[in-house]
């Protein structure tokens, strides 16, 4: 054959290969450059393969010196090494995550929300970036499916560069958060989470024991049974819902923090008995009152559970209006 009918064939299929492989590339010099910026404003990270979603065996929490040598030789054949961000009070974030269209439109009706610290995906999606305040508690985690997700507590956010599994798009910032940190969430934000949060997935406040003392104090049958010592911490707890009752104490917040604090309780030693606690409180106020609510009914905050306004600075934050008890 001669030289001049010699040619070199690549196939559509190569041809989709060799892009993949310069885009993986590409993203992950990416990755090794907002990483660190990311470490500076104090976020909390997480690498993932994309789109299994499995954790990378390399911490990112980690200076960039230490992992971006071995995530370089993962190869850009072993597809694309996701970042993600733990929302909440783990790295004081919140992130609201809209489709441009009925997710926006659905924010739009409480005011100005949106944020200036923005990233976007595909040009129909968006993430909002706000800095919770120091002294607001954070929303927990949730979505109105598929218009608005809100990553709070327990959330892990894709941040960019990475590459959404479903749309196979990169997000990318339009305003990244070293030209635009993130401020606290306007009050259209805390509007909408009050009418739309579910109220099972937010853990109410802790009240101070002091507070808690001053209402209890005139009542030496309920003193005695936080001091009695108990023979199992079960009949321990009940037997101070089952006081507290009898002397017409039935906000549920109040019971919770009873148990909380209860003297010869282990809550404080184990926060893991939160939710044990909490679900105490809230089944003495069922039986009170003949049963549990319907399920599939739409939940709603109790109004005073998130600020009105939030701080200009999360330095400064207003403290958060406490619920007036109900005894």
């Amino acid at each position: 054959m001669a030289p001049k009918d010699f040619s070199v064939r690549v196939g559509q299929e190569e041809i989709g290969r060799i892009f993949n492989l310069k885009e993986n590339l590409d993203l992950k010099d990416l990755l090794v450059t907002y990483a660190p910026h990311y470490q500076q404003l104090g976020w909390v990270l997480v690498g993932m393969k994309s789109p299994a979603g499995a954790q990378l065996e390399f911490d990112l929490s980690q200076p960039a010196a230490l992992w971006s040598q071995q995530l370089s030789e993962m190869g850009a054949d072993q597809g694309q090494i996701n970042i993600g961000i733990r929302t909440g009070k783990a790295s004081n974030l919140l992130v609201l995550e809209v489709n441009q269209g009925e997710g926006a439109l659905s924010l739009d009706q409480w005011g100005d929300w949106r944020a200036g610290c923005v990233a976007e995906m595909g040009g129909c999606r968006e993430q909002h970036y706000y800095a919770l305040p120091l002294e607001a508690p954070a929303p927990p985690s949730f979505f109105l499916a598929p218009q608005v997700l809100i990553y709070g507590e327990g959330g892990l956010v894709l941040a960019p560069p990475s590459l959404e599994p479903q749309a196979r798009e990169p997000w990318r910032w339009r305003r990244p958060p070293w030209e635009a940190p993130p401020l606290p969430p306007k009050p259209a934000v805390w509007q909408f989470l009050k009418e739309y949060i579910p109220a099972a997935l937010v853990k109410p406040e802790v009240q101070s024991w002091e507070e808690i003392y001053r209402m209890i104090a005139p009542h030496g049958a309920l003193l005695k049974a936080l001091l009695v010592p108990p023979t199992s911490q079960d009949e321990y707890y009940q037997g101070i819902i089952k006081t507290a009752r009898g002397l017409g104490f039935k906000d549920p917040a109040l019971l919770f923090g009873l148990l909380w604090h209860a003297p010869h309780g282990e809550a404080r030693q184990n926060p893991e008995k939160r939710d044990y606690l909490q679900e105490l409180a809230a089944t003495a106020r069922d039986r009170q009152e003949g049963g549990a609510s319907a399920p599939g009914l739409p939940a709603r905050m109790d109004g005073g559970a998130w600020p009105d306004k939030p701080a200009s600075h999360p330095e400064t934050a207003s403290p958060v209006t406490q619920p007036t008890q109900d005894v």
